[in-house]
């Protein structure tokens, strides 16, 4: 901050008395030797003078002459500013709690129609689908996860062998999957599972009233503590989010509870019940898995494979379900389930009626929401 030497007083040839013994005034010496050099050869250089600097002022006027120490405090030097907003109202501070439901959905309707003239089987037949997929989903984002699945597929066809009836159904079902889990590790949880699956609308038996099926005949619950895992095999990104691959889970249950309900009398034989019975109960293991692979950007793969057994009797349920994307709001649906099933009375120790199977193809309308 030394005040250097004035270009209109300063003699360039006049010797400077300093003392040859402080380096501080030796420097300042020849600094001011050289600007005031600078000064005199190169006036037009100069924009603005010392004196015009000092005439300026300051920026801050709250901050003139300030002494600061080390015990000095800047809120206190300062001089007070309001840097708060100006409103012409109260402000009001609302708090929100965040969200930890997700809700998401897809409805699909498939038609189809078949002919064939005389000679190749003299058959017209028009079928039509819906298939209903909800899901609600719950979680805190610490130890706590709910998820909720509902899957409905009801579907009709014409059956000229019915004289009765102009159509029968070719798909009925409707299946609730519940997952209740507590985190305990990255990869494992204390879950409680429940499972319920019955069909939707009555089937008959052809040219007549006697019914194969109905809702609540059978209603099948099961519900199960135990252990679940889930895992996300495939191509993740720098933060570990899967990207492209298969996700799933794995749920145990050693020792599951199992009820088969039964409304109807005629058909509790069929489903294991004993007759004068409405219900059956066991207890045993049983094992679920579920997967989702996205395979490419038009072909998904869904799959839920699940087993129960209580020691006397198994059953073994396989669903997958295969998604073709063709535009926005058309798709194709292939459905292949087999079922093992050797609890019915009615086929004991006929092994070759055990193995059921079902499959349809279907293409239509989707929606998701």
């Amino acid at each position: 901050n030394e005040t250097l030497v004035d270009s209109a007083t300063f003699d360039p040839g006049k010797t400077l008395v300093v003392d040859p013994t402080d380096e501080k005034q030796l420097r300042l010496e020849y600094i001011n030797r050289a600007l005031a050099q600078i000064y005199g050869t190169y006036p037009t250089l100069i924009q603005q003078t010392q004196g015009q600097l000092a005439e300026s002022g300051v920026i801050r006027e709250d901050m003139v002459k300030q002494t600061f120490s080390t015990d000095s405090k800047l809120s206190e030097t300062v001089a007070a500013v309001d840097l708060g907003p100006s409103l012409d109202e109260d402000l009001v501070l609302v708090t929100r709690r965040p969200n930890f439901w997700k809700t998401n959905g897809n409805l699909s309707l498939n038609f189809t129609q078949n002919y064939a003239s005389k000679k190749w089987g003299n058959n017209n037949v028009f079928s039509g689908a819906t298939v209903i997929t909800l899901n609600a989903n719950y979680n805190n984002l610490k130890k706590i996860t709910l998820t909720n699945n509902m899957n409905i597929r009801v579907g009709f066809q014409t059956d000229k062998n019915d004289k009765m009836r102009a159509f029968r159904p070719s798909t009925n079902a409707a299946d609730y999957t519940g997952n209740l889990a507590y985190k305990i590790s990255k990869y494992w949880n204390y879950s409680l599972n429940v499972r319920l699956a019955t069909q939707v609308v009555p089937s008959y038996v052809a040219n007549t009233d006697k019914v194969n099926t109905d809702f609540l005949s059978p209603l099948n619950v099961t519900v199960g503590p135990g252990l679940t895992s889930t895992f996300a095999w495939g191509k993740k990104n720098e933060k570990g989010v899967l990207v492209k691959g298969v996700t799933g889970s794995l749920s145990m249950a050693p020792l599951a509870y199992n009820v088969v309900y039964v409304q109807r009398d005629a058909l509790v034989t069929n489903y294991g019940v004993r007759a004068g019975h409405h219900s059956r109960h066991s207890f045993g293991p049983t094992i679920t898995i579920s997967s989702n692979w996205p395979i490419n950007k038009t072909i998904t793969w869904i799959n839920r494979m699940r087993w129960y057994s209580n020691l006397h009797t198994t059953t073994l349920e396989w669903e997958n379900t295969f998604r073709f994307v063709v535009s926005k709001l058309i798709t194709a649906q292939l459905h292949f389930y087999p079922r093992f099933d050797d609890s019915g009375i009615a086929f004991k120790n006929e092994h070759g009626n055990y193995l059921m199977l079902k499959e349809d193809m279907s293409l239509g309308l989707a929606y998701a929401f």
